[in-house]
């Protein structure tokens, strides 16, 4: 029973009019059923907490789903706001993860460089800035420190005094491969030539710079691209990296041969060998058992390893010439249009100019030297003499000697037999200029000077172009960066350091106690003594330009060079 709120009179609860004074009780009704729901779910939302509060691991389902109804629409839009605010942050928290994470892959897999203009390891901003243009206007090259390598330009100027403990010459590109650690922990780097790291060390080889290929800059590709590698205990991995740091090709289970100055290479991978160019294209697909870059245009190969000969194809993978040659290679000595050396079925060598057309018959019973500059080449014939030919292939001479060398750039030529009976130096019409006797003779690539050693070996000769001893005789190394007209000849063990004499293309010395020296491409060189001398020489002359003292520390180790 309810009562009317117009005259007190007592209704039945569902009745729509006061039956005395006919008052409407609808709307009264309707707010005390709604006031009566409320009560009972709030009720069973208090059963519900204290249910949850015993038993938190029992899910309970469908209680107060009603009350969610009631809620005021403020009330609803502030708990979708949050939970829209918790999504947000959640999936941001999200893409930061996944970001770092392939950051992370990719750096740990070496798909980017991220180490690459970090620095060499220590601040070097405000030096960097101070010698940058010092060093961009300057020939830069590395001198010892100690233990350590610095950079000097051609004014004697130092740049950095500690860049590594291994920095070889700079290539065309203007950057060097350098090392701040040594033996056991050797990783590899590049920097430019304000030594600044263009890449950290942390590889385990970079190009051919561990073999001083910096002074050799063939042995990349034109425009500076070269293999990098790290080695692991399944064998190790390679890529491609640009001078400027960037990774053409990031590290893989694959071989990368050194370009040799042209814009293609070969790459070996599961025992099979493709070609690949300098902007990491796979132009031929690896298929091939044996595969040799000739140059820009054509390719040696063999499909099968049983073929007994090999095919000259193109870019294309189209057979130029088939079944060519048991074994054909290019001079590599040679940057454009080399000639290629081949080996036909009856084993004796021949030559072909760049386009494929012969310049030589296979007549040579060893294998063809080729002047870099391709204005001389020498054939050996199996009748025990040899000849010296222009480059067009034209015969100048023959003598009766199995082995003759280039013509330096006096026109001397040495000459001897295959035992040690005769040796000698002749010009270029083969006559006598120097008869040598019994013992060897060999030239000096990029010198006039020659090697002679007696019959047994057990003396060493330096001989200039007249065939005249030039130094007492030696029993230690000759050291020579390829094609460098200086040589660098080892004085022995002396205690803290290795010294040499250096001796240029001609047979002046230089200096008798040279610790360190970098040739320049204008015929000066820097050279540096033990105690920090350091000087410029004009080579051609043989005079100091240049000299200075400057401070060096004392290596501890056993030896520097």
């Amino acid at each position: 029973m309810v009562k009317c709120p117009n005259c007190g009179a007592e209704m039945p609860k569902k009745a729509k009019f006061c039956a005395k004074c006919g008052h409407k009780l609808v709307d009264q009704f309707s707010k005390v059923d709604k006031e009566s729901h409320e009560s009972e779910s709030s009720d069973i939302n208090d059963t519900s907490n204290e249910t949850s509060e015993m038993s938190p691991h029992i899910k309970i389902e469908n209680i107060g789903v009603e009350s969610k109804a009631d809620e005021t629409p403020t009330l609803r839009s502030k708990k979708k706001n949050n939970k829209n605010l918790v999504i947000v942050i959640i999936c941001i928290l999200g893409l930061i993860g996944a970001g770092f994470g392939i950051w992370y892959v990719l750096a740990k897999e070496n798909l980017v460089p991220f180490w690459n203009s970090i620095g060499s390891g220590k601040d070097k901003t405000a030096k960097v800035v101070e010698n940058k243009e010092k060093a961009a206007k300057s020939f830069v090259f590395p001198y010892r420190n100690g233990n350590y390598m610095g950079l000097m330009n051609d004014r004697l100027e130092i740049v950095d005094d500690k860049v590594g403990t291994t920095v070889f010459p700079f290539n065309e590109q203007g950057v060097a491969a350098f090392s701040e650690s040594e033996y056991d922990n050797y990783k590899v780097g590049l920097i430019d030539k304000t030594g600044t790291a263009v890449v950290r060390p942390i590889y385990d080889g970079i190009g051919d710079f561990y073999s001083q290929a910096g002074s050799q800059p063939y042995l990349q590709s034109k425009n500076g691209v070269m293999n990098f590698y790290q080695n692991s205990e399944d064998g190790g991995r390679m890529g491609l990296i640009d001078s400027s740091g960037k990774i053409v090709v990031p590290l893989k289970e694959r071989y990368y041969a050194s370009f040799n100055g042209r814009t293609l290479t070969t790459f070996t991978e599961y025992e099979k060998t493709g070609i690949i160019n300098e902007k990491g294209k796979t132009l031929l697909e690896a298929v091939y058992d044996q595969a040799t870059v000739l140059s820009d245009k054509y390719i040696a190969v063999k499909e099968d390893n049983e073929d007994q000969l090999m095919d000259i194809i193109n870019l294309k993978g189209e057979v130029v010439k088939e079944d060519f040659a048991t074994y054909v290679y290019p001079n590599y000595s040679q940057k454009e249009n080399p000639y290629i050396i081949y080996q036909a079925g009856n084993g004796k060598y021949g030559l072909l100019d760049g386009n494929l057309k012969t310049v030589v018959e296979a007549i040579s019973i060893q294998v063809p030297t080729i002047a870099q500059d391709s204005m001389y080449m020498v054939v050996s014939k199996d009748d025990g003499e040899s000849s010296l030919l222009d480059g067009k292939g034209n015969e100048l001479f023959t003598v009766e000697y199995s082995y003759l060398t280039l013509p330096n750039e006096k026109g001397i030529v040495a000459a001897m037999d295959e035992e040690g009976q005769k040796s000698a130096l002749l010009d270029l019409k083969g006559d006598i200029v120097k008869d040598l006797g019994q013992g060897s003779v060999f030239s000096i690539s990029g010198t006039n000077l020659f090697t002679y050693a007696d019959k047994d070996f057990s003396t060493g000769q330096i001989l200039d172009w007249h065939g005249e001893q030039i130094l007492e005789e030696f029993q230690y190394f000759v050291q020579q960066r390829e094609m460098s007209p200086y040589l660098a000849i080892y004085n022995g063990d002396q205690g803290e350091t290795i010294t040499y004499t250096l001796v240029n293309k001609d047979g002046v010395i230089l200096s008798k106690n040279v610790l360190q020296y970098n040739p320049f491409d204008n015929g000066k060189i820097f050279i540096q003594e033990p105690e920090g001398k350091v000087q410029i020489w004009d080579s051609v002359k043989g005079n100091v330009l240049v000299e200075k003292q400057i401070e060096v520390e004392k290596p501890t180790i056993e030896s520097s060079y």
